[in-house]
């Protein structure tokens, strides 16, 4: 009753998590669905992110599902996440300096016997923030500029279902099965008008991997691990609202696809004593 308890609990703060999504300052995140959200786990982030080769009785490995494997029997598995990031940008002159921070992951976890490992996490996917101004020449008319003001902020949160089946002592395959949801807001504004692109986007994904571990005596292991995920598609609802001074507002309204490219990734880890030492690609 007690895990069911805590699944209700984290399914519940979905709508918190995706309303607090603001987890960067960058002007790149206007583009396609966001910036990326990537090594959200401390034990992780502070090795760069790498993970498919992770094995380890007190990471929630995600990243590469068959890592779930090396969780312990008997044992209830909780992380929360957050994260706090200074960004620095310059153009043209003029800098923008930002503090960021976010609650960037809830997952539970646990073995349902002693070959199957499952969790389930909740976490931004990408995340839209920015705020930038920009000045052009007004075509036609020398000596007379626009004034433009860009804005954004949303993102996409993911809702992921973590399984991993132990296939011997060695050798362990994993799945991800996940929701993505989310929505931002994207607004420019000029001198005489605004144009404000408000989109919700939606879609499923999955992704597989596999890892090999080599246990060569009581100090030292080896870890190998590939990943494998499929191109998705994200239905995304697009609501277009332009403002003027003389003319009333005008309302598009539109759905449009835009696609998660298919990935894959290797990686592997030896771990000597209390020192581990990962390479991913």
């Amino acid at each position: 009753m007690r895990v069911i308890k805590i699944i209700l609990i984290l399914i519940q703060s979905a709508p918190l998590l995706h309303a607090q999504n603001l987890a960067t300052s960058s002007p790149y995140s206007m583009f396609g669905l966001g910036e990326y959200a990537y090594g959200l786990h401390g034990q992780n982030s502070a090795m760069g992110g790498v993970a498919y080769g992770i094995r380890n009785p007190w990471f929630i490995n995600t990243e590469n599902p068959a890592g779930l494997a090396g969780l312990e029997m008997n044992k209830l598995y909780f992380n929360a996440s957050i994260f706090l990031k200074s960004e620095n940008y310059k153009s043209e002159g003029e800098k923008n300096d930002a503090v960021t921070g976010n609650c960037s992951a809830f997952t539970i976890a646990g073995k349902i016997s002693p070959w199957w490992t499952t969790a389930i996490g909740l976490s931004p996917y990408t995340s839209v923030g920015y705020l930038f101004k920009d000045k052009r020449p007004l075509e036609g008319t020398p000596g007379s500029f626009v004034n433009s003001t860009y804005e954004g902020e949303g993102g996409i949160s993911q809702l992921s279902f973590t399984n991993s089946i132990e296939l011997n002592k060695s050798l362990s395959i994993g799945a991800n099965i996940g929701y993505l949801f989310g929505s931002s807001t994207q607004k420019e504004t000029q001198d005489i008008m605004a144009v404000e692109n408000e989109m919700s986007s939606r879609a499923c994904y999955s992704d597989f991997g596999i890892q090999y571990n080599y246990r060569k005596n009581s100090h030292t292991s080896f870890t190998f691990g590939a990943v494998y995920g499929l191109k998705q598609k994200v239905s995304v609802k697009s609501k277009i609202t332009v403002k003027t001074i003389t003319d009333p507002v005008e309302v598009d309204n539109k759905k449009t696809a835009q696609y998660i490219p298919q990935f894959f990734g290797v990686g592997g880890a030896v771990k000597h004593h209390k020192t581990t030492y990962a390479l991913d690609y």
